[in-house]
């Protein structure tokens, strides 16, 4: 059986319009894929400067971790800079030069990390406490 012509136009008709739904639909897909790589990468570049930025705190934790040790040094003890980073650190040294230069003056200083004095211990027959 033949189709008239105008069937014919008709079923043409409604073949290109679903070609053209499903293609629209597709090109929507395809939209959605390159806006989701966009995402992506902005997510990968916001990792990697978090990633710096945790470095560079981890960095400056040590740094300021560093400058709790407490930097301690003695002008007449044998071993001259000692380090220290517990919290008794100064009674340790002042019991260590006690013990090493009962017969000799001995001088303890206390560094920050700016390298200013703060504490001084002095020992002439007995330590006394910070001056």
């Amino acid at each position: 059986m033949l189709l008239s012509n105008r069937r014919l136009q008709v079923l043409y008709f409604a073949v290109l319009n679903e070609f053209l739904k499903e293609h629209k639909a597709f090109v929507e897909e395809q939209r959605k894929v390159q806006e989701q790589g966009a995402t992506i990468e902005l997510l990968k570049c916001a990792g990697a400067k978090q990633e710096a930025t945790i470095a560079k705190q981890q960095k400056q934790i040590e740094a300021l971790a560093a400058g709790l040790q407490k930097d301690l040094v003695s002008d007449v003890l044998p071993f001259g800079r000692l380090w220290y980073s517990e919290r008794n650190a100064v009674s340790n040294a002042i019991g260590y030069a006690i013990h090493y230069s009962r017969s000799h003056d001995a001088a303890i200083r206390v560094y920050d990390a700016a390298e200013n004095v703060t504490e001084k211990h002095e020992h002439a027959g007995g330590f006394k406490e910070a001056l």
